[in-house]
């Protein structure tokens, strides 16, 4: 009760600045309406998947940039009691401070490397992070950014409470190649690091490349050795974007990763695409192979955005949701 409070209050704070000069607003109401199971053995179940309202407010003035972004949903909670419940892992928040044109001074915010993107997943590897909860970005010349900062909220973690101590830097060289680099706990037992690569000399067109040492993509693969790429190429109202990750055979996680996603502008209202991943285990009888396929298509007038799709998962049987929602925007 006491986080709803707060954020109730913090989106209040900002809510009564909203037409604020450098003020934005975004409101999504969206559900996968239901979630379906389809097990290979025993009966299939169907549930109601809750709506969810997700409200993100940002400021950008030429000395300071703010987000918050938070969440409700309606349905069941952890004990199956169903009800409004605040969502922890939807709400988040940043600053950034600069002070000089070299020296920007950062709170819980994301600063990532531009080659460790993967944008059919549409996330980062974990080694490709700068941010930190409180940070310090400075660059010394033109196209250079050096970042270093403190995981604060890991003081507080109980038995594992120790300091993060991250550092990363990345630079642009002639609009043609990005390279960078960045560690992340370097003092720590889950220390991870990672070197990264773009190259973005052609328009429209990038590939992104790297490798991590103690890496992860969003839950899906890791390892201590992973390899990481990606491409992405755009023109006129097609998009096509490739993605593909190996951890070389880690025990106890999937080994390969791979995805591929189409987009195709109709008109300047209405966008349609799909996307098609698959996670793999080399040794099969760990992990059954994962395919997910999402088809999915975009409605925009003016200010509001509706999306509609399928999101269709086959590992040891078959999950079916059905993700729609609706975004406003000013």
């Amino acid at each position: 009760m006491k986080k709803i409070v707060l954020g109730m209050l913090s989106i209040a704070f900002f809510a009564s600045n909203l037409f604020a000069e450098g003020i934005s607003f975004e409101n999504e109401v969206g559900s996968n309406i239901v979630d379906i199971e389809i097990p290979q053995e025993g009966d299939s179940s169907v549930a109601f998947s809750g709506i969810s309202e997700t409200v993100t407010v940002e400021y950008e003035s030429e000395k300071v940039l703010a987000s918050l972004s938070a969440a409700f949903v309606l349905g069941n909670n952890e004990d199956d009691v169903f009800g409004i419940n605040w969502d922890d892992e939807a709400f988040d928040w940043s600053v950034e401070f600069i002070p000089f044109d070299f020296l920007s001074i950062i709170w819980h915010k994301s600063l990532t490397i531009d080659g460790s993107y993967l944008p059919v997943v549409d996330a980062n590897v974990n080694g490709g992070e700068m941010g930190s909860d409180f940070g310090v970005v400075v660059s010394p010349i033109e196209n250079l950014k050096i970042a270093a900062g403190l995981g604060f909220e890991s003081l507080f973690t109980g038995d594992n409470a120790h300091v993060i101590l991250n550092f990363g830097a990345d630079y642009n060289i002639n609009d043609m190649v990005v390279v960078g680099a960045a560690a992340q706990d370097i003092i720590g037992d889950s220390r991870s690091f990672g070197v990264y690569a773009s190259y973005i000399g052609l328009e429209g067109f990038c590939i992104n490349a790297g490798y991590t040492f103690n890496g992860d993509i969003d839950g899906m693969i890791f390892g201590d050795n992973l390899i990481s790429a990606s491409a992405t190429f755009e023109k006129d109202s097609f998009a096509f974007a490739l993605d593909v990750a190996t951890n070389l055979g880690a025990d106890l996680a999937y080994d390969l990763y791979a995805g591929a996603k189409v987009d195709y502008s109709i008109n300047d209202n209405l966008s349609v695409g799909a996307s098609a991943m698959t996670t793999f285990d080399f040794a099969s009888e760990v992990f059954a192979p994962s395919i997910n396929l999402y088809p999915y298509g975009e409605y925009v007038v003016n200010n509001h955005t509706f999306g509609f799709g399928v999101d269709l998962t086959i590992c040891e049987g078959v999950q079916i949701g059905i993700p729609v929602y609706w975004k406003y925007a000013f």
